[in-house]
């Protein structure tokens, strides 16, 4: 119990110490929303939000076991696409073998180079999805199921190997109350047992709003994808000039969201 208390302990203290800074997270997602004119990105991020949202509904209902080879797969599976998506980024500008073909064509290589690697960086953070969950579902487990259990062992020995007389019952953590622990034993185990559960309602609040900037990363990464596969539309009756300055200002647009989302990753690294 003393180790679950000081890692609540913690986080608490990662949260109360940074509370001024998740607020400006708060806030940059906020942002993020109204920098959105167009509808179908709203959709995008909406139900990336909904998936967040889903995604702790089912942590504080739904309890099952994970492994921990899993989480260290995904982890070295999500950095392994964020190293790809970094060497693609930097081969953008690459222009080996380019030479020769005009500047549209060459703009137009470098859209897929990006969007490519926007793609890469999405299914890393999906990745990441994976890792957090599985990460709370077993502390979960860990904090209430084996610690509520364990108290009632000597209740499960008496009636899988009965003695002449009941077990003694003992608490698994040290606290003092300054009443017979024998005679008021199940009010302090409740009062225990709550302590667990409000602990562990902490850490799930924490990791919920961790998932849910991840969600939004992600939202941002796919609404960036949507706009490089967006970036002629409606160009058809506009003159090559005036379409060549559209596309730039969406290139443009897009680097900017997708700036936005790696600084919101950098930032969440800052305060973890």
């Amino acid at each position: 119990l003393k180790l679950f208390i000081i890692y609540y302990l913690s986080i608490l203290d990662i949260v109360f110490l940074n509370i001024r800074q998740i607020k400006r997270l708060f806030e940059r997602i906020q942002a993020d929303w109204n920098l959105l004119q167009d509808e179908h990105e709203r959709e995008i991020i909406a139900s990336y939000a909904e998936y967040g949202r889903l995604i702790t509904i089912f942590l504080t209902s739904k309890i099952f076991l994970s492994i921990a080879t899993f989480i260290y797969l995904h982890i070295k599976h999500a950095c392994g696409l964020l190293k790809i998506a970094s060497y693609r980024m930097e081969r953008v500008m690459d222009m080996e073998n380019m030479q020769q073909i005009s500047p549209l064509e060459r703009e137009h290589i470098m859209c897929v180079r990006i969007m490519r690697a926007v793609n890469i960086q999405q299914k890393a953070m999906k990745f990441e999805y994976n890792v957090y969950i599985s990460y709370f579902i077993v502390l979960l487990i860990l904090s209430l199921n084996v610690f509520g259990l364990f108290q009632f062992l000597p209740n499960f020995l008496d009636i899988i190997a009965p003695l002449n007389e009941s077990r003694e019952r003992y608490l698994s953590f040290s606290a003092e109350y300054f009443i017979d622990q024998k005679q008021y034993f199940y009010l302090i185990l409740t009062h225990g047992l709550l302590a667990v559960y409000i602990g562990s309602a902490g850490v799930l609040a924490t990791g919920s709003s961790l998932i849910g900037f991840i969600s939004h990363i992600c939202a941002m990464l796919k609404i960036a994808s949507y706009r490089l596969e967006h970036l002629s539309d409606n160009l058809s009756s506009v003159s090559e000039l005036e379409k060549d300055c559209i596309i730039r200002k969406r290139i443009i647009n897009v680097v900017d969201i997708h700036r936005r989302a790696i600084e919101l990753v950098f930032d969440l690294q800052k305060k973890s």
